[in-house]
């Protein structure tokens, strides 16, 4: 009986040892199929973000060359009102010097009728003056209407007139490219993670600082999160932000060195710092910085 106890034992580890080396294959297969797919989401997802970068320097090429032209066509205008300036006080020095001349020529016709010569004297100190040359003078003191060139308006000046604001993002639209990649989180395609990096501030004062808000009592704040590894935490991170009490509306834009840039508008004494470390943890590690950016250092596992 021992015997055939030790043949059962034999036999069972025999099949015990066949199923384990059958479930190692399996995992490994498995284990090959999950890095595969995980490569090709990546891919994908690289592929959307250089159509974006595309889309958006093509998007501001045009923009430039439209602000060019319309530059271009302003600078006629003012060549144009310029010229018409320059020539109504030409025509007026001249129409002024015509009348000075008549008067002189009437005045000197009056002289000749003059005998008595302390009567000339006397006369002859009436001549009428010359017009003055001044254009000030000439209007009676009032500025010429022509525009002058402001010596002291800076370049930085002139483009924000234009509509362009050095050293500040340029709102992106939507990229609208129509690479499909697989969901990374929940159902949220390729095309819909992109498009939530797009999310601009829609007013001018797109900058990286704490700003006030249009409306009274509100303050939008910029924090630069790190730490972040996939679209999947960054927009969660957006959603949960949103919910928080006290925070009225989150936007997220890329900063102009590639780093994700939230915006935060929230009640006047809002206690952000709080409301982020209630968030992810005593993990978070958050900086002031000097224009008033929170510069956030998130540690989430894997």
């Amino acid at each position: 009986m021992r015997g055939v106890a030790e043949e059962a034992r034999d036999v069972n580890l025999a099949e015990q040892k066949t199923l384990v080396d059958k479930r190692v294959e399996q995992l490994g297969v498995r284990s090959d199929e999950r890095a595969e797919d995980l490569r090709r989401r990546s891919e994908l997802d690289v592929k959307g973000i250089g159509d974006w970068e595309r889309g958006e320097i093509e998007r501001i090429r045009t923009d430039a060359e439209q602000k060019v032209e319309a530059r271009r066509h302003q600078l006629e205008q003012q060549l144009s009102e310029h010229g018409q300036h320059t020539e109504r006080e030409i025509a007026g020095m001249r129409a002024g010097l015509a009348d000075h001349e008549r008067e002189l020529a009437a005045f000197f016709a009056q002289l000749t009728e003059i005998n008595d010569p302390a009567d000339f004297v006397s006369a002859a100190k009436r001549m009428p003056q010359a017009p003055s040359l001044d254009p000030t003078a000439a209007n009676g003191g009032a500025t010429p209407s022509s525009p002058e060139p402001v010596a002291s308006e800076s370049l930085t000046t002139r483009l924000a007139q234009l509509g362009i604001e050095q050293g500040k993002e340029t709102p992106a639209p939507a990229s609208g490219n129509g690479a499909g990649a697989a969901p990374a989180s929940g159902d949220a395609t390729l095309a819909e993670r992109l498009a939530q990096l797009d999310e601009q501030l829609t007013s001018k004062s797109d900058h990286v600082s704490t700003t006030p808000a249009a409306a009274e009592g509100e303050v939008t704040t910029a924090l630069v999160v790190k730490g972040l590894a996939s679209f999947g935490a960054i927009t969660s991170f957006k959603q949960a932000l949103e919910k928080v009490e006290g925070v009225r509306s989150v936007t997220l834009s890329l900063g102009p060195s590639g780093e994700f840039v939230y915006r935060a508008t929230h009640d006047a004494g809002f206690d952000l710092d709080g409301a982020i470390v209630t968030l992810e943890g005593a993990s978070a590690a958050i900086e002031h910085q000097p224009d008033g950016t929170l510069r956030v250092t998130v540690s989430r596992p894997r």
